[in-house]
């Protein structure tokens, strides 16, 4: 019975999709926990479309940022976004995690300075959808 409670907080839910991912990653993703629970979806809309803009703009400097890959990631981020409502609460912190992890680019890999700077968001975003599967 225990066991079964615990499973059933948010921040368990985290924690067990947050082992899906490799380290780096996996470590930054724990850094949202507390703001994955509070993050309201306009804050989300909001950060998504800021960190859009911030790639565009450093884009115009570096064109080995992939801005498409940026921008076919925001697009993810608010489709899950527009879903938060409806999800329980330890699906909604994974969901939450997962966009606040977009949204920072200097995560696992900084999205700013590389030409791989995406593929670490493509891969939390993508083990987020599969974790909200039914």
């Amino acid at each position: 019975m225990t066991r079964r409670q615990a499973s059933l907080l948010p921040e368990v839910a985290l924690e067990s999709w947050a082992a899906t991912l490799r380290p780096p990653a996996r470590t930054a993703v724990r850094r949202f926990e507390k703001r994955a629970q509070e993050v309201s979806s306009a804050e989300l809309l909001a950060a998504i479309a800021g960190h859009l803009d911030a790639v565009e703009e450093a884009q115009r400097s570096n064109e080995f940022i992939d801005l498409d890959m940026a921008r076919s990631l925001a697009q993810i981020a608010r489709q899950l976004t527009e879903r938060l409502e409806t999800l329980s609460p330890q699906r909604r912190i994974v969901a939450a995690a997962a966009i606040l992890y977009f949204v920072k680019s200097d995560d696992a890999e900084d999205d700013l300075s590389s030409s791989v700077g995406f593929d670490d968001d493509a891969e939390v975003l993508k083990s987020a959808l599969r974790y909200l599967e039914p």
